[in-house]
């Protein structure tokens, strides 16, 4: 995990019975869905970019070291550097070249176990780059995860307001009163269609990822989490995980927004 000084989301109609009863079994089986939730990630990609991060970091030491520029590095990229800073060449080297001169120091599979500096700087690496990608993963799925609770909540109040003869807004005001819902959330279901934007064209993921947010919970999205949106942006073209989460993000968003529709066509209005 880096120091501390490196981190720095028309018109709704009353829909017929045998409609109504599709909608909330569509979103009921779209929610059991979710079980599996964490297919959608290619955690491998996760690992490979913080593989080639944790080169990159080392590279980045190294040079710091050299010109003399002192920077906050992760605790364990500056312990694998002590392990190795006395075989380094004396040119500079790109993450990818240092990668490949320190093969030469690993003893082959099958042959002598790695001892003392070799062993410790690799466990030292090793411990980066799963501490790091233990890290993402979790928090893009937790993300995730917390998108289908909400769909979960409102598949159990539509539920509920089937039991109803006839719901009306008030008994969908009572029914989210007594939810886990936060009051933002409750004021998005009940006016889910003033409340409702999208991303424009080009926007950035952690940008996207927050209108979505937004749309479900009525806040915005955590800035300590840039952390992670930054790293996975920076290896995107060769490991698009972050497009993975999105596209996920996205439609538990959408599902969110279509079963609070749903629920709200439910309701009889009172005013006929």
């Amino acid at each position: 995990m880096a120091s501390e000084e490196d981190l720095g989301n028309p018109a709704m109609e009353m829909k017929n019975k045998v409609k109504r009863g599709f909608s909330l079994a569509a979103t009921l089986l779209a929610v059991c869905s979710l079980s599996g939730a964490d297919q959608w990630l290619n955690e491998n990609q996760v690992h490979q970019a913080m593989h080639a991060e944790a080169y990159r970091l080392l590279a980045q030491k190294i040079d710091s070291v050299r010109d003399g520029t002192p920077g906050g590095f992760d605790y364990h990229i500056e312990q694998a550097y002590e392990k190795i800073k006395n075989r380094l060449p004396s040119d500079s080297l790109s993450a990818s070249e240092l990668e490949v001169w320190l093969q030469q120091f690993n003893p082959d599979p099958g042959h002598r176990p790695a001892v003392g500096n070799e062993n410790e700087f690799q466990t030292l690496i090793d411990l980066y780059i799963s501490g790091m990608s233990l890290e993402i993963i979790n928090t893009l799925q937790y993300e995730c995860e917390q998108a289908a609770d909400l769909i979960a909540v409102v598949a159990e109040i539509a539920a509920e307001m089937k039991k109803i003869p006839h719901p009306d807004r008030e008994a969908l005001e009572q029914a989210l009163e007594r939810s886990d819902l936060t009051g933002k959330t409750q004021a998005i279901v009940k006016n889910i269609d003033r409340r409702w934007s999208v991303p424009a064209a080009g926007t950035n993921i952690f940008a996207a990822y927050s209108v979505w947010k937004k749309n479900m919970t009525g806040l915005k999205a955590d800035k300590n989490l840039r952390l992670v949106f930054d790293l996975g942006d920076s290896y995107r073209a060769r490991y698009p995980f972050l497009d993975e989460f999105i596209r996920e993000y996205r439609r538990l968003a959408e599902a969110f927004r279509q079963a609070v529709l749903d629920l709200n066509a439910m309701l009889v209005d009172e005013n006929p």
